[in-house]
């Protein structure tokens, strides 16, 4: 029969004829109605200024007390790479004890050399007199603005800063920590090297086994307190670190200029900067510039590189002033990373918040890890080593699923296209988005990659930054630093991608729960397929044959024949076709699903001969131009930046890289400018692989 025309009078229609849509009470067709509710939806305004979330750890909005109690956990560093200064372990210290699982408690960054590992653990409870935690306060402020500024010339006007006693909202510590016996304790004697004065050390300074005294800018001092120091020259306002005495250079050593001129430092000085040396044989001392705080959670690791001569310098102790001691490399150098792992470890507790928020609704206990929930709300453009397409994607299938299965058994016998559009109240961007908000997840996505110059100095109230407490759906509170714009796509694509997280790590039951917990109800009892007709299926369909095909025999054959019927081939005998279904390869997999009881097993092991060869991640073909980018990625190769021309439509394209000290490159000149990128990649990656296997 002809397909049924949507303006044809329903009285022309015969009797045994199905109608292409269900009627309301007002004769008005049930589909108007589904697409205007979904229009609706579609419309509900959406606020695309949201929230940015603080983990209530680390927040203390008290004043100090004459003793407070700190927690302690101990993060122990270590460098798996070679370095001339090595790392020191660091003590956190925190008002709030964490809640996390302990394998979130291990981080590991990327760094210039190679990879750091961070093993975190608490070791107990600590108490500090109000003295000691603005001692602490002073100290890591002095060595994260000398770490970020890169100058010390205001370090004594921020250091003398009332707000350092006062009541600080993001209020932690982070000291640097030594053994005693094999007891991790605070290292008090660098602290202490933030309350450095001349006159307090010739004071204090007894029984030095050094004893030796040197001239520097201030006076006299031993070398013991300037050979671990920070110090400034006053005459360009630089500030460097101190690691010791250079025996054999002072004013009168030989200096080699850039352009191969020879000349003594005596005579360098009195010619660049106008300063004449008075102490001719006092060795200089070995200094290097302050270290950059880099983000060392970013995906890209920069080349692996030679670190640059330029960083050290030889300076005359008679130009320096000491503004810290004793405070060595390795603390400075270790303090580097810190911003990157307390960026991570506010990720965390966030994720561990969202986790909690979600467990406490739940009646059984999901194990899901802390890390799958954070990879769930970081995305792409944080430019780390994980984001959340993976499980986004897994969780996009899993609700469709979900959904459609769900709306076939309530709604068994209605057609595909008010099924589609049932189904978009439930799945669209605008119906996530909305559920997300709800719940309050938009304020615990991570948008933007991490900016240390950004990022908080703890203990110091200088007023950059303010806090505004908000509470959560189960009642637990959180901070808000600040405000971003979110589009409402991204808070769909979180949504889904903690359905992808929870089905991932805790099966189709921890799915269900999250669903349910966001909003969308699955009642996954099997409802039978209710048919309301008899069919012979052999009279329209050869049963034996698409059996033998499929390797499935059906209880109920005349599922078969609806699977194969197209809208257009509708008999009375046949009201239903494969649209209660879909297309043909998945309406034969429908079929097969509702006639073996909802047994995903048994679809599976019947459609998948269909599909074969199966793509798997390790048969996928990466592209040449991506595979290439993660091999240099991996193995610190320098990809150089493309080199292209483009005349009479023919695009010309060079890549090129360098691996070990040889260069490889390759030039394809093709009319798509994709294509010659591609190949010329390809014959890049084919010396590449070459090479390491000669």
């Amino acid at each position: 029969m002809e397909p049924v025309d949507m303006e044809k009078d329903i009285s022309q229609l015969h009797p045994a004829d199905p109608l292409p849509f269900a009627l309301t009470d007002s004769l008005v067709p049930d589909i108007v109605f589904e697409e205007h509710d979904v229009e609706e939806i579609e419309k509900e305004p959406y606020n695309d200024d949201q929230p940015i979330f603080f983990p209530p750890e680390l927040v203390n909005k008290g004043s100090l007390d004459s003793m407070t109690k700190y927690y302690c956990y101990l993060m122990e560093l270590k460098q798996n790479f070679d370095y001339e200064v090595p790392v020191q372990n660091i003590m956190l210290l925190v008002r709030n004890q964490f809640d996390m699982d302990e394998k979130s408690m291990n981080i590991e960054l990327e760094v210039d050399r190679g990879t750091l590992t961070v093993n975190m653990k608490y070791i107990g409870l600590k108490c500090l007199n109000s003295d000691q935690v603005i001692l602490c306060r002073r100290f890591q402020l002095a060595v994260f603005q000398v770490l970020m500024y890169r100058k010390a010339e205001k370090l004594a006007e921020v250091l003398c800063d009332h707000t350092l006693g006062n009541n600080s909202e993001i209020d932690y510590l982070l000291l640097p920590s030594n053994y005693v016996g094999q007891s991790p304790l605070i290292d008090w004697l660098s602290v202490t090297s933030v309350t450095f004065s001349y006159e307090k050390a010739c004071k204090n300074h007894v029984n030095c086994n050094a004893d030796i005294l040197i001239q520097i800018k201030s006076g006299l001092v031993c070398t013991c307190m300037i050979q671990n120091s920070l110090v400034t020259t006053p005459h360009n306002g630089h500030a460097y670190i101190i690691s010791g005495l250079l025996t054999n250079i002072n004013a009168n050593s030989l200096l080699r200029l850039s352009d191969g001129r020879l000349m003594t430092y005596k005579e360098y000085y009195e010619k660049r900067h106008g300063i004449n040396l008075c102490y001719s044989q006092v060795s200089f001392l070995a200094g290097r510039h302050i270290f950059r705080v880099q983000n060392h959670i970013q995906r890209r690791r920069k080349q692996k590189e030679k670190e640059s001569s330029n960083a050290f310098v030889e300076l005359p102790p008679e130009l320096c002033c000491v503004v810290m001691s004793p405070i060595s490399i390795s603390t400075f150098y270790s303090f580097t990373f810190l911003p990157s792992i307390m960026h991570r470890l506010e990720s965390l507790l966030l994720a561990t918040s969202l986790k909690k928020m979600h467990l406490n609704h739940c009646v059984q206990n999901v194990a899901i890890p802390t890390m799958k929930v954070l990879e769930a709300i970081t995305t792409k453009k944080c430019l780390e080593n994980f984001h959340l397409e993976s499980l986004e994607t897994l969780g996009d299938s899993f609700l469709k699923y979900a959904v459609c299965q769900q709306l076939f058994k309530k709604y068994q016998n209605h057609q595909e296209g008010l099924l589609s559009i049932r189904k978009e109240k439930f799945i669209s961007n605008t119906a996530l988005s909305m559920l997300g908000c709800d719940k309050k997840l938009p304020g615990f996505i991570r948008n933007e990659p991490f900016d240390p110059k950004d990022w908080t100095i703890p203990g110091y109230n200088c007023g950059s930054y303010s806090l505004n407490e908000e509470t959560l759906c189960n009642a637990k509170k959180i901070y808000v630093t600040g405000r971003r714009k979110l589009k409402f796509k991204k808070v769909a694509d979180v949504v889904e991608a903690l359905i992808g997280a929870y089905l991932s790590t805790g099966g189709e039951a921890a799915g269900f729960l999250f669903l349910d917990w966001i909003g969308i109800s699955i009642n996954f009892t099997n409802i039978p397929y209710e048919r309301h007709f008899k069919v012979r299926a052999e009279k329209f369909v050869n049963v034996q044959h698409f059996e033998s095909l499929l390797h499935y025999s059906f209880q109920d054959p005349s599922l078969l024949v609806e699977a194969l019927t197209h809208g257009s081939y509708m008999l009375a005998e046949i009201p239903g076709c494969y649209q209660v279904l879909g297309d043909v390869m998945e309406s034969l997999a429908g079929a097969i699903f509702v006639d073996s009881g909802y047994n995903k097993e048994i679809v599976f092991q019947s459609i998948r001969p269909l599909l074969e060869p199966m793509i798997t991640p390790e048969t996928l073909k990466v592209h040449p131009v991506k595979e290439l980018y993660e091999l240099c990625q991996r193995q610190h190769y320098e990809l150089r930046k493309p080199i292209v021309s483009h005349e009479d439509g023919i695009s010309s394209i060079t890549i090129e890289v360098e691996a070990n000290g040889k260069v490889f490159k390759h030039t394809s000149t093709v009319c798509d400018k994709k294509m010659a990128k591609k190949l010329a990649s390809k014959e890049v990656l084919k010396s590449l692989k070459g090479a390491s296997c000669s």
